[in-house]
């Protein structure tokens, strides 16, 4: 089995660590960022294959956060969550 490199962009520490728990468990490498600017940092200087993004982080939203994400990993793929309850959902396009 392949090992992908991981990055949770997530603020709720108790989300980031269930999510890790799953992962991890599967034998993937985790990082977890709890801000924005921290996980753009961190994809300045790690490969990342697959990125979990909260859509509502204390610095900056999702989206503003994905646009840097794809300049520095443009492999990576994304998958955008949040806990949110809205009417409807929209689907995003790369």
């Amino acid at each position: 089995m392949h090992r992908f490199n991981i990055l949770i962009f997530e603020d709720n520490v108790d989300i980031a660590a269930g999510l890790a728990d799953v992962l991890e468990s599967g034998g993937h490498d985790l990082i977890i960022a709890l801000t924005g600017s921290e996980g753009i940092r961190i994809s300045e200087q790690t490969d990342i294959d697959l990125t979990l993004l909260d859509y509502k982080l204390p610095d900056m939203n999702g989206i503003a956060c994905l646009q840097a994400l794809r300049k520095n990993s443009p492999r990576s793929k994304f998958v955008i969550m949040t806990g949110e309850q809205r009417s409807g959902a929209r689907r995003c396009r790369r």
